[in-house]
């Protein structure tokens, strides 16, 4: 399997994962609370990082002069500080939910970000 193909596999593990834990976030599920669940999702993510980060440095030697890489990057630390409102550091559910739809678009971008190598995907250069 190549290190691409293991990378989107574990993004699509970690949004799978994370919106599982948002869903049962909103329904106040005893799982949560589960050591597995608590653990699983930082082996997916340490995992997703690590090969980001080894393409990153064997495709683009110097990428942080890749703008799209630096706005990837700069996403995924927005991401995981919605996420982490989302999941734990919400004062309500109001703010928990907001904060999950919030992750979600993050993610989103990130994804595109990711197929149209461009920091603006939304805008067309034609």
């Amino acid at each position: 399997m190549s290190l691409k193909a293991l990378h989107i596999v574990f993004a699509l593990l970690t949004f799978l994962s994370f919106s599982m834990r948002g869903a049962w976030m909103l329904m106040e599920s005893p799982l949560l609370k589960r050591k597995v669940v608590r653990i699983f999702p930082h082996i997916i993510d340490t995992c997703l990082l690590a090969s980001g980060l080894t393409m990153a440095l064997i495709y683009y030697e110097a990428f942080y002069t890749h703008a799209w890489l630096v706005a990837k990057l700069t996403a995924l630390v927005l991401y995981i500080a919605m996420g982490s409102i989302a999941l734990k550091y919400g004062k309500t559910k109001k703010i928990r939910m907001c904060s999950l739809i919030v992750s979600w678009l993050i993610f989103t971008y990130i994804v595109i970000v990711a197929r149209t190598q461009s920091p603006i995907p939304f805008i067309y250069t034609g």
